[in-house]
C-alpha cells in the first residue's frame, strides 16, 4: 500500500521507536551549546581487548626482581631476553628494563620506536572482579563499588550540552551500543555497516514514496519536539536518524592498509575513518577486538596472544598512517580490557594458557603522545592476592605501584579539555582525587 503522509504520522510514534531498534540506534540529546572544549575537533578512538590480555607477556620483564620470578611462573609461555631483545622498550620509573612481545614488533613497538606510544603499567581497580561480564561494566562505567546510569565518555559527553541533532560518538559494534558510550541526554550512534545506514523505505514505492516519509519524519520532529517524554524523545530519535542516514557515507573509503589487517579490527577502523572523513560531526568511537581470554593455548612467541597483539597494533599503526597529517594531529587511540591474566601459567608445553587476573599495561597511541616511554613503575609480582593475581597497591608499598583506572580515564579527559576529570569520575572505592599521569601533551 502506498504510504500518505498523514496515514505515516498516524503511526509515527510506533514507527519511530522501531526504526530506533532496528540494526542501528540513535539515543535522543538535548539541546544546548556547540561540540568541543578540549583539542579543536579531537578525535578519541578506543579499542577493548575483549577476554582478558595477558599484561605480563605484553610488557615483559627483561631485567630486575620481576625477572626472575616472571621465569619460575611461566616455564612454557616465558620468553627468553634474547627474543626480547628487538623490542626492548627502556626502563620503567624504577630503572627496570622492559619489553613487548615479539610479535609486536611491525605494530605496537614500531610505533613505540616512532615516538607514537605511551605504555601505562598496572592499570586497574580495587577489589578486582574475575567475572567478565561484572569487570566490564566496571571498566565502562569506571566505578568499582556501584553501578552508574552512564558510561564514563557518555557521562562526559552529557556534560557538552549537545544539541538533540548532534551525534558526537559512535560504536562501531554490530549495532550494538556499549555501556561506555551510555549517556543521559546525548544522542549516541550503534552502527554495524555504513551500506545498511539508510533511510529505510518501501522498494514496491520507491523512489515516489522517499520524499513523503522524509517530509514525514520532519513534521513528527516539528510537531512532538516541545511534547512530554517520552515522545519528545522519540521525536528526536527520528529526526536524528533521519538527518545522519543522509549525511553519513554509505561505502568505506580506500584504505589498503587498513584491508591488509586479518579479522574485524582492520575493516572496523575502516568504517570510523569514512566516518571522520566524512565531517559528519562523530568525534568519538569505541571498536573491539576478540580472543584474549586464553586459559589455554596461548603460545609465546608466534603463538595465538602474540597474533592478537601483533594484529592489535598493525590495525593501529594502519589507521594512524592513513589519516593525514590534520586529522591524525589530533588523534588519539587508548586501549582497554576487562582484567589481566594471573602471574603462574596453568597446563604444560603447547597448551599452557593463564586464568583471569587482575591489573595489566594499557596502551595510548597517537602525535599527542608526550613521549614514547612506560609512564610509571611496574607492578611487583611478588605483591600478590589471594588468587595468585597481581594486588592493587595504589600507594606504591611494594616494587611499583599499580594505577587506578580512573586516572588513566582521567588524564585522556584532561587531554579534552576537562579541567578537573574528578567531577565526571565516580568516587568510590578509595578514590576521590585525580592524578594526572602525564602521557599525553
Amino acid at each position: 500500500m502506498r504510504i500518505t503522509r498523514r496515514r505515516f504520522l498516524q503511526g509515527a510514534a510506533a514507527t519511530t521507536a522501531g526504526l530506533a531498534l532496528s540494526g542501528w540506534r540513535v539515543l535522543p540529546g538535548r539541546p544546548g551549546v556547540a561540540w568541543a572544549s578540549g583539542p579543536t575537533d579531537a578525535i578519541l578512538v578506543a579499542i577493548r581487548l575483549y577476554g582478558g590480555n595477558d599484561g605480563l607477556n605484553t610488557l615483559i620483564p627483561v631485567t630486575g626482581p620481576n625477572r626472575s620470578l616472571y621465569q619460575t611462573s611461566r616455564p612454557a609461555l616465558g620468553l627468553s631476553t634474547t627474543a626480547l631483545g628487538p623490542t626492548e622498550v627502556g626502563t620503567d620509573a624504577l630503572g627496570h628494563t622492559y619489553a613487548l612481545h615479539p610479535d609486536t614488533l611491525n605494530g605496537l613497538w614500531a610505533l613505540f620506536h616512532a615516538g607514537k606510544l605511551a605504555i601505562v603499567p598496572g592499570v586497574g581497580y580495587p577489589n578486582q572482579s574475575l567475572s567478565h561480564f561484572l569487570s566490564e561494566v566496571i571498566w565502562y562505567r569506571a566505578d568499582p563499588v556501584g553501578v552508574p546510569a552512564t558510561g564514563w565518555l557518555g557521562g562526559w559527553l552529557d556534560t557538552l550540552g549537545l544539541p538533540a541533532t548532534a551525534v558526537p560518538a559512535v560504536d562501531v559494534e554490530g549495532g550494538y551500543l556499549t555501556p561506555l558510550l551510555r549517556t543521559a541526554s546525548t544522542s549516541v550512534l550503534a552502527i554495524g555497516d555504513l551500506p545498511s545506514f539508510v533511510f529505510p523505505v518501501d522498494y514496491d514505492y520507491s523512489p515516489d514514496d522517499d520524499v513523503a516519509k522524509q517530509g514525514a519524519f520532519d513534521d513528527i520532529y516539528q510537531s512532538l519536539a516541545s511534547a512530554p517524554a517520552p515522545l519528545d524523545r522519540i521525536a528526536a530519535v527520528g529526526y536524528a536518524t533521519s538527518l545522519k542516514t543522509a549525511g553519513y557515507p554509505h561505502a568505506t573509503v580506500d584504505a589498503p592498509l587498513l584491508d591488509a589487517i586479518a579479522g574485524n579490527l582492520g575493516q572496523d577502523l575502516k568504517m570510523v575513518l569514512s566516518i571522520i572523513q566524512a565531517g559528519v560531526g562523530a568525534r568519538i568511537f569505541h571498536v573491539g577486538i576478540d580472543g584474549f581470554d586464553t586459559h589455554s593455548g596461548q603460545g609465546a612467541a608466534g603463538g595465538f596472544q602474540g597474533a592478537l597483539l601483533s594484529r592489535l597494533g598493525n590495525a593501529m599503526k594502519a589507521f594512524l598512517d592513513s589519516m593525514d597529517a590534520t586529522t591524525r594531529a589530533k588523534t588519539v587511540i587508548w586501549t582497554f580490557s576487562e582484567f589481566g591474566r594471573r602471574i603462574e601459567e596453568n597446563g604444560y608445553g603447547n597448551n599452557a594458557g593463564t586464568d583471569h587476573g587482575s591489573v595489566s599495561p594499557m596502551f595510548v597511541a597517537g602525535d599527542a603522545v608526550a613521549a614514547a616511554k612506560i609512564w610509571g613503575g611496574c607492578p611487583d609480582l611478588a605483591n600478590q592476592d589471594g588468587d595468585g593475581n597481581l594486588a592493587f597497591e595504589e600507594t606504591g608499598t611494594g616494587e611499583g605501584r599499580t594505577i587506578d583506572f580512573r586516572d588513566y580515564f582521567g588524564t585522556i579527559l584532561k587531554w579534552l579539555g576537562v579541567t578537573d576529570p574528578a567531577t565526571i569520575l565516580p568516587a568510590s572505592g578509595g578514590w576521590s582525587t585525580f592524578t594526572d599521569l602525564g602521557f599525553l601533551g
